[in-house]
């Protein structure tokens, strides 16, 4: 963000900091901003501004396994950041009978989670994530029985959001729901 006030002036700016932005780091005109920066917060830096003093937010988007809540307890969403993907069936023949509900019982491999891929299926220029799943059941095969490409949440075709995992140590809480136990 380039700052342009008409005249150096001092005041306040405060940058919110999302709860799921662990590590996050703000800088001014290439340098970092002393103090913490905490998810879930605003961080405020006060000083005397500049015509193009500019100031950088640094949000890592990391995978997150966020632990469903009501009729999506005991399964996850995946999310990068703010953004929700979902499993359109139609992208894999072997899924395409399968309604959201059966979908929502694949168990996902956390450990399969990598880079986030292009992905044109939902917006050009749009991400994708590539995740390993073993079928409904019991299965304790090592070898995933498919390779899925998950969507941006958006996706018209999208039917399945939660899905289970073999252990659930992996899944994180909503960062929505836990703020106000800071």
């Amino acid at each position: 963000m380039l700052l342009e006030p008409g005249v150096p002036a001092r005041f306040p700016l405060q940058l919110r900091i999302p709860a799921w932005a662990q590590g996050a780091a703000v800088s001014v005109n290439g340098e970092r901003a002393a103090g913490q920066v905490q998810a879930g917060t605003f961080f405020a830096l006060d000083r005397q501004w500049k015509r193009g003093d500019e100031v950088t937010l640094e949000l890592p988007m990391s995978w997150r396994l966020v632990k469903g809540r009501q009729r999506q307890a005991g399964r996850v969403a995946v999310m990068r950041g703010p953004q929700v993907f979902c499993l359109n069936p139609s992208q894999d023949a072997t899924l395409a009978k399968l309604d959201g509900t059966d979908l929502g019982y694949l168990a996902l491999d956390p450990n399969s989670l990598g880079t986030p891929i292009r992905s044109d299926a939902v917006r050009p220029g749009g991400l994708g994530c590539k995740v390993s799943a073993w079928k409904p059941g019991f299965s304790l095969a090592a070898k995933a029985d498919y390779e899925l490409i998950l969507t941006e949440f958006p996706d018209p075709g999208g039917k399945a959001t939660y899905f289970r995992l073999r252990d659930f140590s992996a899944a994180v809480q909503d960062e929505l729901f836990t703020l106000g136990s800071r």
